[in-house]
C-alpha cells in the first residue's frame, strides 16, 4: 500500500494514516511517498509513485484536494489507472 502525502507532522492525515497501517498488520508492504523526505516514521520513503519498487494494490492520497488534479496528471497511468 502506497500513502501519498504521507509525513511526520501530528495530526495531519497522512501521518495518521500511516501509523495505523504500521500498528494494524494487513499482511503488505507500506510504501510512503514524500518528495521531500528520505524516510517517514522510520519506513523509507519514495520521491513519487514512479519510484516505488512494486506496484502497490492500494494508494491512499492523504495530500490537500487542490494537489491531487497535479498528482492524478503525474502519476503513470499503465501501472496505476485512476479509481474515482
Amino acid at each position: 500500500m502506497a500513502v501519498v502525502g504521507a509525513t511526520e507532522k501530528v495530526g495531519s492525515v497522512g501521518r495518521t494514516v500511516l501509523w495505523n497501517l504500521m500498528n494494524t498488520p494487513f499482511g503488505g508492504p507500506i510504501y510512503p511517498v514524500n518528495p521531500t523526505r528520505p524516510s517517514v516514521l522510520g519506513i523509507k520513503a519514495y520521491p513519487k509513485l514512479a519510484n516505488l519498487p512494486e506496484k502497490p494494490e492500494v494508494v491512499v492520497v492523504t495530500t490537500p484536494a487542490a494537489i491531487i488534479p497535479a498528482l492524478s496528471a503525474k502519476r503513470p497511468t499503465s501501472a496505476f489507472p485512476a479509481r474515482w
